[in-house]
């Protein structure tokens, strides 16, 4: 298979298929080694977006958007997000929002884009917010997957997602990733109440929790810090959509409607019925053709 794909003036089967096909690459950004999937033409000319996937879960669970996006031109990068196996722990242990969104400006500099859209879910929607407020001329537009405007989350949060109580506790990670990781398995269907996650996505999943579950529950240990960042994203003004499931367990849907004013810029909701915590998993199609559809078609000159 060749490395580099021939001129996308029109590109045939041959050439989709190889665009459409994950491949790996391994990056040190801000300090950590980081283990990505990249999909679409490797020709730095051609628009970057960053997706960035959130708790519990992997890069892979970009794998129906990551398609959808290269055959229409962008370059996908998914990172293992710092202390996700296969990719690096944090070498000071730092796993602030903070330090996530630098990681994410610090990605789109290895991977050669001044500029990029953002995709993220869950951590990676939190990540994508802090982001947007650190740097918002680098970032074209934001995707916020399943996670509101920070300011719009009601303080009662806590009463309705008990786990940011719990999961900070020492030995949490442990008692999660007993049982081949049985807490990744209550908490998915606490979420998504309506949706059976398919063995494969459960399996990669599961895979960095099997290696390391202490460093992904960092996230969780930072919470403290996380509020206080969480005040610190003023109003947006970069075009965004925000995707959420009607279904979700982990957070109010009502909470996406009340976002709306904290955007200056131009914000589009998307609630999907049936649907809960992991829309882009659990309505693929649906989901991947709206975020296409969001960022809009690519000059062919900058394939």
């Amino acid at each position: 298979m060749q490395d580099t794909p021939p001129a996308l003036v029109a590109p045939g089967p041959d050439v989709q298929a190889l665009l459409a096909a994950p491949r790996e690459a391994v990056v040190t950004a801000n300090g950590v080694r980081f283990s990505c999937l990249v999909w679409g033409p490797p020709q730095t000319s051609a628009p970057l977006v960053l997706a960035l996937h959130g708790f519990p879960d992997a890069a892979s669970t970009w794998q129906d958007l990551g398609p959808v996006l290269a055959r229409a031109g962008y370059r996908v990068v998914a990172p293992h997000t710092r202390g996700y196996w296969p990719s690096g722990p944090a070498p000071d242990g730092d796993y602030s929002t903070r330090a996530l969104a630098t990681d994410a400006l610090a990605l789109m500099d290895a991977f050669g884009a001044r500029r990029a859209a953002i995709v993220g879910h869950d951590w990676g929607a939190a990540t994508a917010y802090a982001a947007v407020a650190a740097a918002p001329e680098r970032i074209t537009k934001l995707v916020a997957v399943a996670i509101p405007h920070p300011q719009a989350i009601r303080p009662d949060l806590l009463n309705r997602s008990s786990h940011f109580l719990t999961y900070p506790l020492p030995g949490a990670a442990g008692r999660f990733a007993a049982d081949d990781v049985a807490g990744l398995d209550r908490i998915v269907a606490k979420w998504s109440p309506e949706w059976a996650m398919p063995a494969a996505d459960r399996a990669a999943a599961k895979r960095a929790f099997r290696h390391d579950p202490e460093a992904p529950f960092g996230y969780y240990r930072s919470f403290v810090s996380q509020i206080t960042a969480r005040k610190a994203v003023g109003a947006i003004a970069t075009p965004t959509l925000l995707v959420y499931g009607e279904a979700d367990g982990a957070l109010d849907p009502a909470d996406f409607a009340r976002s709306a004013p904290y955007f200056t810029g131009p914000v589009t909701l998307l609630g999907l019925p049936h649907v809960g915590h992991f829309p882009q998993r659990e309505s693929p199609a649906v989901f991947a053709e709206a975020v296409r559809a969001f960022l809009g078609p690519v000059p062919v000159d900058a394939r």
